[in-house]
């Protein structure tokens, strides 16, 4: 098999001519022997990178092509010139000197010679270079270290030398990837694809930490968080008065009962706590003893926290893979590997191609290799006009089958292709392929369960052989039809149903409560309680009720589905899941983690339905104070009176309804109370919980909590084909807010009792700080605007974006970003075992509380199902028996966590399909704003729409000064668009057909991208990319984006953060589907600074 190095070389075999009498025989035989080593030391290599060659690559180590010295001869992507020169370095110059004066004398024994070491048959060239590669094979040069054995590794972590994690690579620069260990306050860095040492993102790595003189430098994290958050001694009278009045409104809105100083990973403080606070016969769970109690004692930790504290952040290779932890099926397309101008359209790939590029939409992916008698012969015939050159495709990695299947002489991966999936930029192949991209792909696209699953419903309903297709969608959390709700909310059922599983309306499930079941729970069928969701939900997962006491308290309830009654721990529906861990939501559709019949029927609280509850119930002072008594929590049944929707609700709040004398369209009659309840009393409900809710929400804000609203972009479908026609965004009003209220307060004490309660297990929730650094360049680039924002806690920052929100001199958009920007530092939230953090990392930052859980939506998280089988724990005093340990329960949260920033990468792929759809069929005009800048690009933000999109400035034709207040950008040798050349006279013009957007057609030659010949000097075009150019191959910065220079200074301008633009916003054109825009004006740029 030939070498990638061979397909580049563009040799040709068998032609060279043989020179130099005795000696010419020698020479060849030196010749093709320098070739195949050649070859093989740069097989399943990438080509030379010219610009390196030339001192002038910009990309570095994230550079795909091989960064290679010219000199080095390793035979890529030169022309023949070059690589006989090369190949001639390889040979001693004597020989070549010897040579020189016996070019004239060929006798016939020369010329047989000449023959026989220069067979023109293929067939017997190539199997002379099989052979040469294999007997040479052990001279490769490696490219990755090998990896250590596993028995080594074992040692080597349970004695604290080496660390492990879970890798995540930068979907921005693929040559920086960072690992989190668990105990460390900071992550692990791992710099370049070789440190990386063959690890894809997700896998499951140990590491070994590098000398600290490689340590990447930073600001000391602590130093950071002293300047951020004072010293008490530190602090202002003013700021000690503030935090005290926080600390007592937090007290008097939460009543927090935990014992300050209980910490689960410290014993001294633990056993004390513990008995005074816990009666519940907890002491299994105290007296076990936590593997990362002692864990930061290792070596290795010990390193990476001195590192920490000295201002350098630990660098790491990776020295073994425990799991592969990535996608099974990774997603891309087909593009050759050899030179763009090896390939014509209408030809076939050449015969010395032996793989084909596979190229994955995931960044973070490398370059894979897919062996020529894989590739469908279809693209073989024809790689520049077939249909497949802009197929997506599922292919299946090597390296699942095992580590080795990944060479340490081998840049890249072998790959094998499992499916294609459509046509590139049809929203049903971009629906699918984004669906596999996240991890997704095991359940389909209309997330189908499989018969085992469907079998533990068996006792739950009456088997039907009816599939059900082709819904109507439900819309989303929005109320709105194609409407894309938030990572709460729920969404369409347009999926097509199993034959086995019932749609969750139907009533013929033939299942009712068992009557020994309803007499062990509190019987709650009697109170007035109601949902409010969205007008087109159906997985109700939450009710409400309120009533009013004598003695002046408010006694507020939370009822949650009891979907712990239906999941069987252990069994095949459990098991399923805890894999798919929470439901996935897209524009046009929903994937559930549990069967609709569960989802939509059973566990669904539908009105005048009897339904099992996990009930949370407290009492309230009118002011929205938590009193001193006892919250009760427990199993109940109960009977929602009715199902009111956002709107509706939001009526009773502004009056417009109240009570049942309105017409039929504000308040439908399949919505109005049932059981005896009465209309007004349903209205007076609403109202007094939204009073309540409005008072806490406003003081919670006061007292140091944090909101970061952002615009969410839904969109209104066609029925027929259900590609989006219009957007919309959706607003977040009172009776939003309401409901939101009281949910964050049941979360909340649920996690107070299974603290106390549980102890260590405890699965609880935490908001860590934001990355100091991040933080406190955002409040410096505000203040270079004239913005002072107060970054020293989340209520501070709270009050100050919120200043600005009211000032007459800022207008919405102004805040909008400040506001968007200030999501930059910000650390997602996520779940996690008490046990395996210290008691000062349980906080949740935004809220600021100092814990805090998810309970009230186990219908499509597994971690609230987690919390419900817990909390019953607690409450049969038998936590013991749940799990074994905290790491148990630790890794089951784990794989939440993952699960939960796949969906939301998920649904912003997807609404990212449908905006780019929706553009395709009509250009949009808007606002932008600059957001940030680097050294070649800078970032828009588009509040209308709530997108970003990152401008390279080589596609403006403009070069960018990078400065801290902002950034000079100035036109490119003046010209007003980077395919217009400065020669007019050239001959072709530009087709767009080449990176500067320039081609000769009268001599058939087209510029490489670097040449300046013919004026244009080498610019990217704006034109639309020709699949499978050389432009898509080769150009990382190729954005689309363009700039109309007429309304501009040709001499250049000044841009600072917040600057605003006109643009247009237009469908690009490329793998994978995105959007551009065109900046057709500056409202308020500034002369250049000197």
């Amino acid at each position: 098999m030939a070498s990638i190095a061979d397909n580049k070389g563009g040799r040709k075999r068998g032609k060279q001519k043989n020179r130099g009498g005795n000696n010419s025989n020698n020479s060849n035989n030196n010749n093709n022997n320098n070739r195949n080593n050649n070859g093989n030391q740069s097989n399943n290599r990438p080509p030379t990178c010219r610009a390196f060659q030339k001192g002038n690559c910009t990309y570095g180590d994230s550079c795909k092509y091989e960064h290679t010295k010219q000199q080095a001869g390793n035979g890529e992507g030169g022309n023949r010139d070059t690589q006989q020169r090369t190949n001639n370095k390889s040979t001693t110059n004597n020989r070549n000197k010897n040579n020189r004066d016996k070019n004239n004398n060929r006798n016939s024994n020369n010329r047989n010679s000449s023959n026989n070491n220069n067979n023109n048959n293929t067939t017997t060239t190539n199997n002379n270079n099989r052979n040469n590669n294999r007997n040479n094979n052990r001279n490769n040069k490696s490219i990755y270290k090998t990896y250590e054995k596993l028995e080594s590794v074992q040692l080597l972590l349970a004695a604290g030398d080496l660390l492990t994690g879970t890798i995540r690579i930068s979907s921005k620069k693929r040559d920086q990837a960072f690992v989190t260990v668990r105990g460390l306050p900071s992550d692990i860095y791992i710099h370049s694809d070789i440190n990386r040492n063959r690890a894809l993102n997700g896998d499951k790595v140990v590491l070994r930490l590098l000398e600290e003189e490689q340590w990447k430098e930073m600001a000391s994290i602590a130093n950071l968080s002293q300047n951020l958050n004072q010293d008490q001694d530190d602090r202002t009278d003013e700021e000690k008065a503030t935090a005290a009045y926080n600390d007592s409104e937090v007290q008097k809105l939460w009543n927090p009962v935990v014992p300050k100083d209980l910490d689960f990973l410290n014993p001294s403080t633990t056993e004390t706590s513990t008995t005074t606070a816990n009666n519940n016969n907890n002491n299994n769970n105290e007296s076990k003893t936590s593997s990362l109690s002692n864990d930061l004692t290792s070596k290795a930790k010990r390193r990476v926290l001195d590192g920490i504290a000295n201002g350098t952040q630990a660098q790491a290779e990776v020295v073994y893979i425990l799991e592969r932890g990535c996608s099974r099926e990774v997603i891309g397309t087909l593009e050759p590997f050899c030179h763009a101008s090896k390939l014509r359209k209408g030809q076939p790939l050449p015969e010395n191609e032996s793989f084909v590029k596979f190229k994955p939409m995931d960044s973070r992916y490398p370059f894979m290799l897919l062996p020529r008698h894989k590739v469908p012969k279809e693209y073989v015939a024809d790689p520049l006009g077939c249909d497949l050159r802009t197929q997506l495709y599922v292919g299946l990695p090597n390296v699942f089958q095992s580590n080795d299947e990944w060479s340490t002489t081998s840049r890249f991966p072998k790959i094998s292709l499992s499916r294609p999936l459509g046509e590139a930029g049809e929203i049903s192949a971009e629906t699918e392929a984004l669906l596999v991209q996240h991890g997704f792909g095991r359940r389909g696209t209309d997330g189908d369960f499989s018969s085992d699953v469907l079998e533990c419903l068996e006792g739950f309903r009456r088997p039907t052989t009816t599939s059900k297709a082709g819904q109507v969608g439900q819309g989303s959390k929005t109320g709105e039809l194609g409407g894309n709700g938030s990572n709460d909310n729920n969404d369409s059922n347009d999926a097509k149903m199993l034959p086995t599983e019932i749609d969750g309306d139907d009533p013929r499930t033939g299942w009712t409560i068992p009557p020994e079941e309803i007499q062990k729970r509190r019987d709650l069928r009697k109170y007035r309680i109601f949902s409010i969701d969205p007008t087109t939900a159906k997985d109700l997962d939450d009710a409400l009720h309120v009533t009013k006491l004598d003695d002046g308290r408010i006694e507020l309830g939370v009822h949650i589905a009891d979907v712990s009654y239906y999941v069987k721990p252990g069994n095949p529906l459990d098991e399923e899941a805890k894999i798919r861990a929470t439901t996935v939501y897209l524009v046009q559709k929903s994937l559930p983690m549990l069967p609709r019949l569960l989802s939509e029927n059973l566990c669904s609280l539908n009105p005048n339905q009897d339904r099992l509850a996990y009930s949370c119930i407290w009492w309230m002072t009118p002011d929205g104070n938590m009193t001193s008594d006892e919250p009760w929590y427990g199993r109940s049944v109960i009977r929602s009176c009715c199902k009111l929707d956002y709107g509706l609700a939001q009526k009773m709040i502004e009056q417009e309804v109240t009570n049942g004398n309105v017409d039929t369209t504000l308040w439908p009659l399949n919505r109005r109370p049932t059981g005896g309840h009465l209309d007004v009393d349903v209205c007076k409900d609403v109202m007094l919980m939204n009073q309540i809710a409005k008072q806490r929400r406003l003081r919670r804000y006061e007292s140091g909590s944090l909101a970061l609203q952002g615009v969410k972009l839904c969109f209104k479908c066609d029925r027929t084909t259900g590609n989006p026609i219009d957007t919309f965004t959706y607003p977040i009003k009172d009776s939003n807010r309401l409901v939101e209220e009281y949910m964050l307060l049941a979360n909340y004490l649920v996690a107070q009792k299974l603290i106390l309660g549980a102890g260590r297990l405890a699965s609880i929730r935490r908001h860590p700080k934001p990355h100091p650094k991040k933080l406190q360049d955002y409040a410096e680039q505000c203040k270079e605007r004239g913005f002072n924002i107060n970054v020293k806690t989340a209520g501070s920052l709270h009050k100050s974006l919120l200043k600005f929100e009211n000032a007459a001199s800022i207008d919405p958009i102004t805040h909008y970003a400040l506001t968007t920007l200030a999501t930059t530092p910000m650390k997602p939230a996520v779940y996690f075992a008490a046990g395996t953090e210290s008691r000062e990392n349980w906080r949740h930052y935004a809220l600021n509380i100092p814990y805090y859980t998810h309970f009230t939506s186990p219908i499509r998280r597994y971690a609230d199902v987690m919390v419900h089988r817990l909390l019953t724990s607690v409450l049969e005093n038998d936590v013991s028996n749940f799990y074994s340990t905290e790491e148990e329960i630790h890794d089951i949260l784990e794989n939440c966590n993952e699960k939960k920033e796949a969906s939301k990468a998920a649904q912003e792929r997807g609404d990212t399909v449908y905006f780019c759809v929706f553009l395709k069929a009509q250009k949009r005009t808007s606002e932008a704003v600059v957001m940030d800048w680097g050294d070649s690009s800078f970032e828009l933000f588009i509040p209308e729409y709530g997108v970003s999109k990152r401008v390279h400035v080589d596609d403006l034709n403009c070069q960018l000064e990078k400065k801290q207040d902002g950034f000079h950008l100035r036109p490119n040798n003046g010209l007003s668009n980077p395919g217009e050349s400065k020669n007019n006279g050239t001959s072709g013009g530009c087709d767009w057909k080449c990176k500067c957007g320039w081609n000769n057609k009268s001599n058939n030659k087209v510029c490489g991208g670097g040449s300046s010949s013919h004026g244009c000097g080498g610019l990217a075009a704006l034109g639309t990319p020709v699949l499978g150019s050389r432009q898509q191959q080769q150009s990382k910065s190729f954005s689309g984006c363009k700039m109309n220079h007429s309304s501009l200074p040709s001499h250049g301008f000044f841009v600072k953060m917040l600057t605003r633009m006109k643009v247009e916003l237009f469908h690009l054109d490329q793998i994978p589907i995105d959007f551009a825009l065109e900046i057709q004006d500056i409202y308020n740029w500034e002369p250049e600074k000197k």
